[in-house]
């Protein structure tokens, strides 16, 4: 997907437009950790692909749903790490069913869907880039259930690389200026994405970490395919909490 081709108006189709992240420090808090040791337990570099937790790259076409693939994204990883076999996951029964359709929505309230619904497998739901409804809401083969999701401590890097490690990958709604949509490869590092005003928000799966050159990165699967950015994925610099990427973390509970 080239992004620079399109208009700011277009990218708002792929991202969570106007998400207004007020309510959510009452639902899930803002508590800290231990910083320190965390940190003593963790290695230079880690990613989930390595482990066979990660789909290949998706494409969410001209859909704001972005909020189902990430959330996707975490539940396919806590799938493989628990029971040992990676299955692509629906996003289109999210869609669907949620009843949020493509116009964005906060990843929690899909989590929130399948913990009261098991989610089917992408083989017999698949993804149609197309507003759902009620008609279209169906259910098919099992892939995967949870019993809650959780949010990572606001704001702690080390703490969201602890869930990442021991848990596995992580839904990541953060700030998402014009100059993140036209990534096209290395280390991004834009400081105007920690402004008071965040011109838009987009939701991704956080699934690993490592170091290129001298610099920490974050490494993110966005849902544009796997022509956007470096063969579908990003690095963003890891360590200044940039975009406010470990603000709006959650995960799933098995």
């Amino acid at each position: 997907m080239k992004m620079s081709d399109l208009t700011d108006e277009e990218v708002k189709q792929y991202t969570l437009g106007d998400f207004n992240p007020q309510g959510i420090e009452d639902r899930y808090g803002n508590s800290t950790s231990d910083a320190n040791k965390i940190e003593s337990r963790q290695s230079d570099s880690f990613d989930w692909r390595n482990h066979g937790a990660v789909t290949p790259v998706k494409n969410q076409g001209r859909c704001g749903s972005c909020w189902a693939f990430s959330v996707v994204g975490a539940l396919e990883g806590m799938s493989k790490i628990k029971k040992g076999s990676l299955v692509s996951l629906s996003e289109q029964e999210l869609v669907d069913c949620h009843k949020k359709n493509c116009q964005g929505e906060w990843p929690g309230y899909a989590f929130d869907y399948v913990e009261q619904n098991e989610l089917s497998r992408e083989d017999c739901y698949r993804y149609q880039s197309t507003d759902g409804s009620a008609k279209s809401c169906r259910k098919c083969s099992t892939g995967t259930s949870i019993t809650g999701h959780s949010r990572v401590a606001g704001d702690n890097e080390n703490e969201l690389r602890r869930i990442l490690t021991e848990v596995g990958p992580v839904s990541i709604t953060m700030c998402w200026p014009r100059s993140a949509s036209d990534y096209r490869g290395g280390v991004y590092n834009d400081a105007g994405c920690n402004g008071n005003n965040c011109p838009g928000w987009h939701t991704v799966t956080l699934v690993g970490y490592g170091r290129e050159g001298s610099t920490d990165f974050w490494l993110l699967k966005n849902s544009w395919g796997g022509r956007w950015g470096e063969q579908g994925y990003m690095k963003i610099i890891r360590g200044q909490n940039r975009c406010f990427i470990a603000r709006y973390a959650l995960y799933p509970d098995a």
